[in-house]
């Protein structure tokens, strides 16, 4: 039968079950805690309702060993995650990673949450709007590196984390494989993303031999020191390198850097500056190349 009001938080609300970590038997795990680390889904009291926005409302199979997710468009379809995926990155597997990644994406598109109607931007009651964003992938960059795409809980966590954006202590370069701890409390200077110290969210994956994307043609072997433009570390890797370069989150293209290869006409022209001028140019060549062909 579906949850009732009082469950989510009667359940998961104390130091004695933040230590039974869901598992197979289906142990316990206090959510409560975890939304007052520096990032989190959810800012101010939890309630049972942002618990539901995606948890599935069913009591029948609550402690099977799995974690049920509800779509975040449509109630009816569900996402199954392995418990211990659900709360030890160690244990993801590329199932989980997929589910997961399906999962969060339907709600960080264009219309948010869609099932919540007038809140489908907005679905949590401590506010903050759902962002757009896609993975972080090469698959639609037209650059040298062989192709990779990386899953959303392979770096993100589910509700709150020590590190800023919810990234979690451990990044999963593969599923079963690990590389961390991950530091990222700043933007720029210590405990930005490339500080030199090797614990960046980027550096720790790009120095790592494993990384489906490696050998990399630029920031191999992780820190961003290059001839062409200098010494970069401790500035804002995301100037650059956006998680979402193009505005449209079915492009695989997340992180790559600005311009042309990375993210097409369209992604020049969502970008400003010298981008739309540059797409434009291209594309009247382009046309103006067609028509000489057919004389």
């Amino acid at each position: 039968m579906p949850q009732t009001a009082t469950n989510c938080i009667n359940c998961h609300n104390t130091a004695q079950n933040d230590t039974k970590v869901a598992g197979p038997s289906g142990g316990r795990r206090s959510v409560t805690n975890e939304f007052i680390y520096a990032s989190h889904h959810v800012s101010g009291t939890l309630t049972n309702a942002d618990c539901l926005v995606c948890h599935y409302a069913e009591t029948n199979n609550h402690k099977d060993g799995l974690v049920q997710l509800t779509d975040p468009d449509n109630a009816a379809i569900t996402y199954t995650e392995s418990s211990a995926g659900a709360y030890r990155p160690e244990g993801l597997t590329s199932g989980d990673v997929a589910a997961l990644t399906a999962f969060c994406q339907n709600c960080h598109d264009d219309n948010g949450a869609a099932r919540l109607g007038t809140s489908a931007r907005n679905p949590f009651s401590g506010g903050g709007n759902v962002k757009a964003v896609g993975t972080h992938s090469n698959q639609d960059f037209s650059g040298l590196e062989q192709k990779f795409y990386v899953g959303c809980a392979q770096c993100h966590t589910s509700h709150g984390s020590s590190n800023l954006a919810i990234i979690h202590s451990q990044v999963v370069i593969t599923p079963g494989l690990m590389s961390g701890p991950v530091v990222f409390t700043a933007h720029t200077g210590a405990g930005s993303r490339d500080n030199g110290s090797g614990d960046g969210i980027c550096v720790i994956c790009h120095a790592h031999d494993d990384n489906p994307g490696h050998p990399m043609a630029k920031h191999n072997g992780g820190y961003h020191i290059r001839d062409d433009i200098g010494n970069k570390l401790g500035t804002d890797c995301s100037t650059c390198h956006n998680h979402e370069p193009d505005n449209n989150t079915a492009t695989f293209n997340g992180h790559m850097p600005a311009g042309p290869n990375a993210v097409g006409l369209y992604g020049m022209l969502a970008q400003g500056g010298v981008w739309p001028v540059l797409g434009l140019v291209g594309m009247l060549c382009a046309v103006i190349i067609q028509r000489r062909k057919h004389r």
